[in-house]
C-alpha cells in the first residue's frame, strides 16, 4: 500500500509539468521538464516493482486491481514512447502523451477505490466472524476438511477425529500477510479440545479465520 501512495505522489509531480508550462516562468518550467523526464522512468520502475511485490497476494486481492495495474504499466510505457519518438510521430505525440496521463490518473483512482472497498469488506467480514464450539461426541472417526475466506486471509484445515476427540489438525493452506504466528492456534485447539480458544494478539484476524475453518470442517460447512 505504501508503494501505491508513492506511485500517486510521483504521478502528481509528473502532471505538475502541465501547470508550470502555463506559469510563463521559463526557469521553473525548464527545471520541471528535467524532473518530468526522470520521474517518468521512475514511475514505470516503481509500478513494475509494485506489481511484482504484490504478485504473491493475487489470491487475496480483487483481480481487477491487478488488471488495472497491468493496464497502468502499459499506459506508462506508451507515454514514455510517445515522448521518445516525438520526432517521428510529429505534433500528435503531445496528444497521445496527455491522453495516457489522463488514463493513468483514471487507473490510479480506480485502483485506490477498489483497494479501499476490498479492505472495508475484509474488516466487515472479520467483525462478523463468530466462532462456535462444536460437539465432538456425535462425530464419527475420520478426516474432516474445511475452509474459511475473508479475502485478505484464507485458511483450509484438515481435522482428524479419533474416539470423539480432535486427534490432530493440519493446516493445508493459510494465505495471510502478517498472521503466520496464528498457526499455533491449531495446537491450542487440540490441547484444549475446543474450537474456540484464545486468539494470538499479534495475529487476531488469522486466528479467527483458522478457528472458523476448523469449525466449518467439523460442522460440515
Amino acid at each position: 500500500m505504501i508503494i501505491g501512495f508513492v506511485l500517486a505522489l510521483i504521478f502528481l509531480v509528473l502532471v505538475s509539468k502541465y501547470i508550470t508550462k502555463r506559469t510563463n516562468i521559463q526557469k521553473l518550467d525548464s527545471a520541471m521538464l528535467k524532473v518530468h523526464k526522470v520521474f517518468g522512468f521512475l514511475l514505470l520502475g516503481v509500478a513494475i516493482v509494485h506489481n511484482l511485490g504484490v504478485w504473491a497476494l493475487r489470491k487475496q486481492r480483487p483481480k481487477s486491481m491487478f488488471i488495472i495495474g497491468y493496464i497502468m504499466i502499459f499506459l506508462i510505457v506508451i507515454g514514455i514512447l510517445s515522448y521518445l519518438l516525438r520526432a517521428k510521430i510529429g505534433k500528435k505525440w503531445i496528444t497521445i502523451h496527455r491522453l495516457t496521463a489522463i488514463l493513468i490518473f483514471t487507473c490510479l483512482v480506480t485502483h485506490v477505490v477498489i483497494g479501499f472497498q476490498s479492505l472495508a469488506s475484509y474488516k466487515q467480514a472479520i467483525s462478523e466472524t463468530e466462532i462456535e464450539n462444536v460437539d465432538f461426541s456425535n462425530l464419527a472417526d475420520g478426516t474432516y476438511i474445511g475452509s474459511y475466506d475473508v479475502g485478505y486471509v484464507y485458511a483450509k484445515m484438515e481435522v482428524i477425529i479419533r474416539d470423539h476427540k480432535i486427534d490432530n489438525i493440519k493446516i493445508l493452506e493459510h494465505r495471510t500477510e502478517q498472521g503466520e504466528k496464528a498457526e499455533c492456534i491449531a495446537d491450542s485447539i487440540v490441547a484444549q479440545q475446543s474450537v474456540k480458544v484464545d486468539v494470538i494478539s499479534s495475529a487476531t484476524n488469522s486466528s479467527k479465520v483458522i478457528m472458523k475453518a476448523v469449525e466449518n470442517a467439523l460442522s460440515g460447512k
